[in-house]
């Protein structure tokens, strides 16, 4: 499947930069909201991409923004994402980089407009990065689709 190479091959690429260790790959299916030509209904992607991440123990199939009764603007995905590995002390962190306390919850706001706002900003903490194909890539540029701010952001991250 060309979605997983994309992870494999993205994950070589932020090793062999030695600037990064990618500790976990997220495989998140949009919800049947979104209503792309020819995408299939989510329940049969999300167990697809179960299946086929069955064997390795860095990706992770996510079910949540597929499972939302609405689209979600990729930030507001993102900042779930950020936020998710952060309460789950992101297993096998490295670099000397704790895990968040058990009992203290992350409060996100809901007019926060960038993955990593709300979470705590220390040194070594996870990064998130989009992973994305070239269609998604290609509709940045697409007038009055995507707020810049968000195209910015997404790009620095």
């Amino acid at each position: 499947n060309m979605h997983l190479r994309m992870f494999e091959l993205a994950r070589d690429h932020l090793h062999g930069t030695g600037k990064y260790q990618v500790l976990r790959g997220i495989i998140s299916p949009v919800g049947d909201s979104y209503k792309k030509k020819g995408l299939i209904e989510a329940e049969h992607r999300l167990a697809m991409a179960r299946l086929a991440t069955r064997g390795t123990e860095w990706l992770h199939v996510d079910p949540w923004e597929a499972s939302q009764g609405k689209w979600l603007e990729t930030m507001r995905v993102l900042r779930h994402h950020k936020e998710k590995l952060l309460e789950d002390g992101v297993k096998g962190h490295v670099d000397g980089v704790d895990p968040p306390k058990k009992g203290r919850k992350r409060k996100l706001e809901s007019n926060q407009d960038e993955p990593d706002r709300g979470c705590p900003d220390t040194a070594g903490a996870p990064k998130l990065k989009l992973l994305c194909g070239a269609d998604l890539l290609e509709s940045f540029g697409t007038p009055n689709l995507w707020l810049q701010e968000d195209t910015a952001k997404i790009g620095r991250a």
